[in-house]
């Protein structure tokens, strides 16, 4: 360790606290391996578990993974970054962007035209948190979810925001959460930032796959993150006999009074055509949010948020101490947006095409013997041999992937790629250099 070291860091807090300065100021770099569990007990002459112990929190904080065959590696996305996986990959110029998951923005509407059609009164403090067109465009968005259950929401400023929020109202440190492995990464490193415990159990085309989750469940579980559709990065659906199987589970959680909160992150619901199926009925407190990033713009900065009546009430007691409201002039755009018969059109429009045209690489790379995964949403997951040679090898033909290594937590390697806003003869070409990329064995399906 480069970083000179003091003999009081014999606690594991203080190997931890230690190595996450070093993480901070780059004596670790993303990639870096750690000394092991026994070089760093010999050098600080204590014993193995405590050094575990440090290494044990340094993963639940989304500062290393274990790469086996290698030891314990620094990430390259963690809590200390400033994307926590969301930031947008430079690109540079002559390469196509298929890792940023972002919608095509030749179908998303124009802000502008609504902005010209809006007249918006003065509002100072005394404003209604839930503008009444806000009020009635709910039902709309959230029908499905509500149900026959009564209609407790709200509105936050995001998807991440509001799961930020469901965190507060339900949530304490050192709580285990039960998360997709692999799962949205920004989410999973927003757990982390509150001392959650992160609990990854596998998925599969049809969501989190029943024995691990039911064991996860068994041993004291507080709550449940998952998609129930568009699933990111695997693009997972809840399937009926699934949604069946995992209620199952939560139920008998229910008979021994361990019934988990239930957070369900259906992001994309409006430009997604799989059928809504949810495991939030199978518990008494739960949260639903639908956000507008996918369907209107991610710039909006919205999402609609149901849930059991004491957790509403709790977030928006949570959102009046910490941001008073959403500001009514983005509230009157999501409402004439979603009130615009043309919007409307383009957002039907939007779906068939993001379906068709995710559809049409994993059809494609398997004409070429490459197996991927996509059944709903806007990502492809390729699982390879290696991200970085596979990634390294794709910019070369110029495109620019994503690792997976930010959303997977015991599952293989793997790349994501957004075709959203591809032509027919890109997803064509991409699925060839893919191809071509393996032969060449910088990557390999499985």
């Amino acid at each position: 360790m480069a970083r000179s070291q003091t003999d009081a860091a014999v606690t594991a807090a203080g190997i931890f606290q230690e190595i996450e300065q070093a993480i901070i100021h780059g004596d670790y770099r993303p990639g870096d391996v750690l000394p092991s569990i026994r070089e760093l007990a010999t050098r600080r002459h204590v014993s193995p578990a405590t050094v575990a112990a440090a290494f044990r929190r340094l993963a639940e904080r989304g500062l290393t993974y274990v790469e086996r065959g290698v030891g314990t590696k620094v990430r390259a996305e963690t809590l200390l970054s400033d994307s926590l996986g969301r930031a947008p990959l430079p690109v540079m110029n002559g390469i196509v962007d298929v890792a940023s998951g972002a919608p095509d923005p030749a179908l998303l509407p124009d802000p502008n035209l609504s902005l010209h059609r809006l007249s918006v009164a003065k509002a100072l403090y005394n404003v209604e948190p839930l503008l009444p067109g806000i009020r009635e465009q709910a039902p709309n968005v959230m029908a499905d979810v509500f149900n026959s259950r009564p209609e407790h929401f709200t509105i936050a400023g995001g998807a991440l925001e509001s799961i930020a929020d469901a965190v507060a109202a339900r949530l304490r440190p050192g709580d285990r959460v039960i998360v997709e492995d692999p799962g949205f990464a920004a989410a999973t490193s927003l757990l982390r930032s509150h001392a959650l415990i992160l609990v990854p159990v596998s998925i599969d085309d049809e969501g989190f796959e029943v024995d691990p989750f039911a064991e996860a469940i068994k041993h004291g579980a507080k709550a449940v993150l998952y998609s129930p559709r568009a699933q990111n990065p695997r693009g997972s659906t809840l399937t009926a006999q699934r949604a069946s199987d995992l209620r199952t589970v939560l139920n008998e959680a229910s008979k021994r009074g361990k019934s988990p909160f239930i957070i369900e992150n259906d992001h994309a619901s409006l430009i997604c055509d799989a059928p809504y199926l949810s495991l939030t009925e199978s518990s008494d407190s739960w949260l639903s949010t639908r956000s507008l990033s996918k369907s209107h713009g991610p710039d909006l900065r919205f999402a609609f948020v149901a849930g059991d009546e004491l957790t509403i009430e709790r977030i928006q007691r949570h959102q009046a101490l910490n941001r008073g409201w959403i500001s009514t002039i983005l509230q009157h755009l999501v409402v004439d947006l979603l009130s615009n018969p043309d919007v409307e059109r383009l957002t039907k429009q939007a779906t068939a095409e993001y379906n068709r045209r995710r559809a049409r690489l994993v059809e494609t790379l398997a004409t070429h013997g490459v197996k991927s995964y996509g059944h709903s949403g806007l990502n492809v997951l390729v699982p390879v041999d290696d991200e970085a040679a596979t990634s390294n090898t794709l910019m070369g033909y110029g495109w620019q992937a994503r690792s997976g290594q930010a959303y997977r937590h015991a599952r293989g390697p793997f790349i994501r790629l957004t075709p959203a806003a591809l032509t027919n003869d890109q997803i064509d070409a991409l699925a060839l250099n893919i191809s071509d990329a393996f032969r060449t064995k910088t990557g390999s399906y499985r």
